[in-house]
């Protein structure tokens, strides 16, 4: 949700801090901000000239001749509009949306002047340039009739933008990492957009941030620009490798200093990807604006602001009944932990929140949440509920878990941090009526969380938005996204150098294993790739028990049956015999 950040209300900070509506304090802009490993975009290096239509061509050459020029943007798809008629020319809207397909698609007659295209849809990209995995099967009528003698396409499906192989449309567009924050400040949320490759990138790209995050995303985060805010004219312009964002004077409306800070720092982490872009400036009338030294803001507005939250490399499991910590191939205790052997602990997590000294495990039932910390006499209990999903522990100071007790479901949350915030809550999640939950992970951000849910007759991965309050309270999981899959899963981690991969996988059963006559069953392991929705099966495990990733970190272990540690090694599991301890997880 974007907010405008004002000076003045300093007073509402000590008070309420951030929120997502209402009281919104003076943004603090200095500090280290973390690299933006994004890949760099060369811009404008794309040309395509397509064909125009030629004498006497036939109306599936026509169609194909159409949907070909839908890859040259140039003079607002002037070649592909010469495939339409004068009235469907100013009616197509190639903005509206993309379609990606691999494989080329059949026409078939379906009338006078009717043609039926039959398309294997891999990919769409919205008009806001959100792309969503769908694989679908498509079938849309195209009508033409004959101008001067000439076949021409009068009327187009309706919402048809472009259709586009996916060679083409990764050649005409460009992918750019917008970045949005958390409510408190702490980090920078990506937010992947596709842009057509054309001269006024910059300027689209700007455009889209001042429009705000994905709807899906927009509980969530706030926006160092107003809702509303429009960009000048001339828009974007580029200076021996410098961006000037001319920003309509009603943007800057009652913002401080510290406010222009943070939203030239969120122009600069989106536009200084696209190649040949060094630095970023704002102007209003294309006048320069005067930003302040963030070195001379107030101590308590300085930011640490970080970009792709990384995890350490220290894992916390399970051994000989007690929590151990593994720190590479090196297993270590953990002192002054009081004894819970007699509590069977499985699903152990640990938060990568700076002073944080609590782990969380379940009981050896599954329906029991306990804390734990070093010199405490005994562990803690702190919620109870059947079939408990392993624990997510956020950097925020909350542990998450869901429970379905006399079959409802319901997220529960429990603070490990703050002992004021009190006990468990539960929070709402519309998604989940009538379903289950086999896995919930919370991202580094703590905007994002990514669960599997079972509906008794498939098991599908969604992203949905964490809504907190001012103090990061967590309230509400907001609107939730479906994430391809090639097969069913149950479990799910956050993983890649950037937190923009999933890891997601089905643990081997015993006795589903003896149903099918055999001693172990072999499982996939799915990456998938969150800005793509590209799927990728890893090296398949005999008997997977669990796997063990985390954002930032390349190590990914897998424990089986037979091996209780495998690291993966470009596409091979390397199992190491020495290491005994179960149950891995990373902070998260």
């Amino acid at each position: 949700m974007t907010r405008r950040l004002r000076s003045g209300l300093l007073a509402c900070l000590a008070l309420l801090g951030l929120v997502l509506s209402g009281c919104a304090p003076t943004l603090p802009t200095d500090g280290p901000v973390q690299a933006v490993e994004a890949e760099e975009v060369v811009a404008f290096s794309y040309v395509y000239r397509p064909s125009e239509p030629s004498p006497g061509a036939s109306p599936e050459e026509i169609i194909n001749g159409f949907i070909q020029a839908g890859a040259g943007p140039q003079d607002d798809y002037s070649v592909a509009r010469q495939y339409l008629t004068a009235e469907a020319r100013s009616e197509w809207s190639p903005g509206q949306q993309t379609m990606i397909y691999s494989t080329p698609p059949n026409y078939q007659p379906a009338g006078e002047g009717e043609y039926q295209m039959e398309l294997n849809v891999d990919s769409r990209v919205d008009s806001t340039g959100i792309m969503f995995r769908t694989d679908e099967f498509v079938r849309e009528t195209f009508e033409l009739e004959q101008v001067e003698g000439e076949w021409r396409i009068s009327s187009l499906p309706e919402g048809l933008g472009k259709i586009l192989d996916q060679t083409m449309f990764e050649r005409a567009h460009t992918a750019v990492e917008q970045y949005f924050f958390d409510p408190q400040l702490r980090y920078a949320v990506p937010d992947q957009r596709w842009f057509v490759t054309r001269p006024s990138l910059l300027g689209d790209i700007a455009t889209s941030i001042l429009a705000g995050p994905a709807p899906w995303l927009d509980q969530a985060v706030v926006s160092a620009f107003p809702r509303g805010a429009e960009l000048g004219r001339p828009t974007v312009t580029e200076e021996e490798q410098v961006a000037y964002v001319d920003l309509n004077p009603a943007a800057l409306a009652g913002a401080s200093q510290s406010d222009l800070l943070l939203m030239q720092r969120q122009m600069e982490m989106a536009l200084e990807q696209v190649g040949g872009v060094e630095e970023v400036r704002l102007t209003v009338n294309q006048e320069e604006l005067e930003l302040p030294n963030p070195e001379e803001l107030p101590e308590d507005q300085q930011l640490n602001l970080q970009a792709h939250p990384q995890v350490s490399n220290i894992q916390v499991g399970v051994l000989n009944d007690q929590l151990a910590l593994q720190r590479g191939t090196v297993t270590e205790q953990i002192a002054q932990l009081p004894d819970i052997a007699e509590l069977e602990p499985q699903s152990p997590a640990m938060s990568e929140l700076t002073g944080a000294d609590a782990f969380a495990f379940l009981n050896g039932d599954g329906d029991a949440l306990y804390h734990v910390r070093p010199g405490q006499d005994e562990a803690e209990l702190v919620l109870e509920g059947e079939d408990l999903t392993r624990p997510s522990m956020d950097n925020f100071g909350w542990t998450w878990t869901v429970s379905h007790d006399d079959g409802e479901t319901m997220v529960n949350t429990v603070p490990f941090d703050d002992p004021a915030a009190g006990e468990a809550r539960q929070i709402s999640a519309d998604l989940l009526e009538d379903r289950r939950v086999t896995s919930l992970r919370i991202a580094q951000d703590g905007t994002r969380a990514v669960l599997v849910v079972d509906d008794a007759t498939e098991s599908t991965i969604y992203i949905a938005a964490v809504i907190r309050d001012e103090q990061g309270v967590p309230r509400a999981l907001g609107q939730a996204v479906p994430l391809p899959s090639e097969s069913a899963v149950t479990e799910v981690r956050w993983s890649g150098s950037t937190g923009d991969e999933l890891l997601a996988w089905s643990p081997y059963s015993p006795g589903e294993a003896q149903e099918q006559g055999v001693e172990e069953l072999t499982r996939d392991i799915y990456r998938i790739q969150l800005s793509t929705g590209e799927v990728q099966s890893l090296y398949p495990v005999l008997g997977l028990l669990n796997v063990s990733a985390g954002e930032g970190q390349p190590h990914v272990s897998t424990e089986s049956e037979s091996t209780a540690y495998s690291s993966l090694v470009g596409s091979q599991w390397q199992p190491n015999y020495d290491i005994e301890i179960r149950d891995l997880a990373y902070p998260g």
